[in-house]
């Protein structure tokens, strides 16, 4: 039986696999893992931003000037930081989301603004600290258990990964919500 279920997973992997975002995730997953602490701050914050930003464009109408909102000069949703806002605000993604892309982006900005900047650093071991998507049930252990995550730059790691992964098809469910043209009285 063993064999059967090794040749049948073996088949399945080998069958064409139909997911606009799976080169995405596969590629922020390598990155990660092989990046600098740096090129792990900014790929980790680029790939939530590109997801932000497809939530919002699958809630919102479609139109010129929905566009115009993320790539004109001076868009007003041009940032990562008015991406997260504005999701938050239109309640897309929790609070608890939002707090951590928002710890993502601070740690981010130190990253791209200092070239010595490491997770070593204080400030950045205290914002990986208080990251918590993903992390409820290691936090909960108690504080010298092994598996807990004290290692800031893992700690990133490992909250980023829970929050792009529980973004990958947040667009898909948005697009549902979608909201359209109205037509309101004189």
């Amino acid at each position: 039986m063993g064999y059967c279920l090794q040749s049948r997973f073996r088949t399945m992997a080998q069958l064409p696999f139909d997911d606009q975002f799976y080169d995405r995730l596969r590629l922020f997953l390598d990155a990660c893992n092989a990046e600098t602490d740096r090129g792990k701050a900014l790929v980790s914050a680029s790939v939530v931003e590109e997801m932000l930003a497809e939530i919002l464009k699958a809630f919102l109408a479609e139109g010129a000037e929905i566009r115009r909102l993320f790539d004109a000069p001076n868009a007003p949703l041009s940032t990562l930081s008015s991406k997260a806002l504005m999701c938050r605000s239109l309640r897309l993604i929790n609070a608890v989301e939002y707090r951590d892309i928002d710890l993502v982006r601070k740690i981010r900005n130190e990253f791209a603004h200092s070239v010595t900047c490491s997770f070593e650093d204080q400030k950045i071991r205290n914002w990986a600290q208080e990251l918590k998507v993903g992390m409820a049930q290691l936090d909960d252990l108690d504080m010298d258990h092994k598996s807990r995550v004290h290692d800031a730059r893992r700690r990133f790691g490992m909250v980023t990964t829970s929050i792009v992964s529980n973004l990958y098809n947040r667009a898909h469910y948005v697009k549902k919500l979608q909201i359209s043209d109205r037509e309101f009285p004189d």
